[in-house]
């Protein structure tokens, strides 16, 4: 586990579950955070305090929120 670790789980068909993305953000065997698909958007899930942090309109918004890494665009 490193710095920024990430797990794609993908649910088996008959569950009831959902596909989800586990990240890991820091040196800790848990991970941080879930990244859930809602609908049309991404729900951020903080695993280690079982909170709702966001929802995100894409996926890559979602990784952004955890960590931003890319300048935002600047609205016109």
């Amino acid at each position: 586990m490193g710095l920024c670790d990430a797990s794609v789980v993908l649910a088996t068909s008959g569950e009831s579950t959902t596909d989800y993305v586990l990240v890991w953000v820091r040196e800790n065997p848990d991970p941080a955070y879930m990244i859930t698909p809602v609908g049309m958007e991404w729900r951020i899930t903080d695993t280690l305090y079982h909170r709702v942090l966001s929802h995100q309109a894409s996926f890559e918004a979602a990784l952004q929120f955890i960590r931003p890494v890319l300048s935002s665009p600047v609205a016109a």
